[in-house]
Parts: C-alpha cells; structure tokens; sequence
C-alpha cells in the first residue's frame, strides 16, 4: 500500500488507518489471494467534511 509517498507492506493480523482522500494505490506482487477488510469512520460530528442525516 503506497499513500502520499510512503509504501508499507500490510501483514496478516495488522490494523491500519490511513486517509483515503490521500492519494493511494494497493498492489499484490504475489500470485496469493489477498482480502482486505475496510471500515469507513466517521469523525465526531461537526468535524470534517461529512453531512449527518437529521435523527428523529
């Protein structure tokens, strides 16, 4: 995984968080099947550049 500039390489097991409005890319060098899981979470509300639906 590459995002501004700096690559790592994710292992099994391994958490990471990143900004995807970064620009980023994702490559598998291997022949083996990877999976990534991916959580979006959102910041507190009034933070950030997201619009909340009302509650009723």
């Amino acid at each position: 995984m590459t995002a501004e500039g700096e690559t790592i390489v994710m292992r099994e097991g391994e958490l990471w968080v990143f900004d995807n409005k970064a620009l980023h890319e994702a490559r598998n060098p291997t022949n083996e099947p990877r999976v990534h899981l991916i959580f979006d979470v959102l910041p507190e509300k009034g933070r950030g550049h997201y619009i909340y639906a009302p509650t009723e």
